[in-house]
């Protein structure tokens, strides 16, 4: 009876390392096609940006796509070909793949720090005259989100603190061993704690910042509707100079970008946490390796993968290309022409 009950595990064990790999494998073309969209609709300045924000934005891109050339399909071969393939037979190629994979993985949650790093300081300093964002600013948080996972993960190459292998648990190459009890503890909290903190805490402080700018708005609506009201009993015209309507523009745009941002790395922490939750209380390398474990991390490739998709889909320049498509009312001529109005470039600078 207890043999029965073994295969069965092992078999429904098996069966879930399978539909692991099928998911990892349509995360391949999923990601590839929304980072290059995304890319695409930044040089065509769709998303009405600063050129700051686009390079980050492009950083984010570019780890997607690092995960999705090379990690998930890779991936999701040694998931759907177990218990022997390529990677078991050879340990080296193991190891080079574990470290690309932690590499890529903590550097797309560098990539949403530095988004979010950056929408903080725009926010913060948004009224203040004299201050201008500095390229060097977004070349520092960009250098960073690299060179962190960059040395973070290459010791266990060398063996030193830690050991990447191939696992018989989990059917692919991981990490199966930490020799260091604090360079476990270093490696998830950089990989985990400190990225997601950075993300919180900045978040945070920006919506607390965009209430803040409701109010004010509110109180120039309200200033506004008087001001008009005495205009009209005295004779005199009010206007809004050209340097206000231009501020004004100014905050509307970063203000979307912000909105959008915070939305997208909402949605990358409802799949980075969990497992970051998880990696920190589990005691031994079999629990990180068990089905529980495995979809956990799947979910997180989840995320770094379709994070760029995530900023395609919330294009208000995509909406006004889709919303003809699906509008019923009209000819099929004014509906082509309402499409080729409304999906020209936006030449808008912040």
């Amino acid at each position: 009876m207890s043999n029965l009950t073994n295969n069965t595990l092992i078999r429904q064990e098996e069966t879930d390392t399978y539909i692991h790999g099928i998911i990892t494998g349509v995360l391949v073309p999923t990601g590839i096609l929304g980072s290059l969209l995304c890319l695409y609709f930044i040089k065509q300045r769709h998303f009405e940006q600063t050129p700051q924000s686009d390079a980050l934005l492009i950083n984010l891109c570019v780890s997607s796509l690092l995960f999705c050339t090379v990690n998930a399909p890779v991936l999701a071969y040694t998931l759907t070909t177990f218990p022997i393939n390529y990677f078991f037979l050879h340990p080296s190629a193991c190891q080079g793949l574990v470290y690309i994979f932690w590499f890529s993985q903590t550097a797309s949650a560098y990539a949403h720090v530095g988004i979010a790093l950056n929408r903080f300081i725009t926010l913060m300093f948004l009224s203040h005259k004299k201050f201008s964002y500095s390229n060097l600013v977004a070349g520092f948080l960009i250098a960073a989100g690299w060179i962190i996972p960059l040395v973070t993960f290459i010791f266990p190459l060398f063996h030193m603190f830690g050991t990447f292998g191939y696992t018989t648990i989990a059917h692919t190459c991981l990490f199966v061993g930490v020799i260091l009890r604090p360079y476990q503890l270093t490696y998830k909290t950089l990989n985990s704690f400190f990225p997601l903190s950075l993300m919180v805490v900045s978040y945070l402080a920006i919506s607390v910042k965009l209430y803040c700018i409701a109010i004010n708005r509110q109180r120039r609506i309200d200033k506004s509707v008087n001001n008009d009201a005495f205009s009209r009993t005295t004779g005199g015209l009010t206007r809004a100079t050209d340097a206000t309507v231009a501020k004004r523009k100014r905050v509307r745009a970063e203000i979307r970008t912000t909105n959008t941002a915070m939305i997208t790395c909402f949605i990358f922490l409802i799949c980075y946490v969990p497992n970051s939750l998880y990696g920190f209380f589990v005691k031994t390398v079999r629990d990180l390796q068990s089905t529980t474990g495995m979809s956990l991390i799947l979910l997180v490739w989840i995320g770094c993968a379709t994070s760029p998709v995530f900023y395609v889909a919330m294009s208000s320049v995509l909406r006004r290309k889709l919303i003809p498509i699906f509008r019923t009312g009209g000819s099929r001529s004014d509906r082509m022409e309402s499409i080729r109005q409304q999906t020209q470039p936006s030449i808008e600078n912040d």
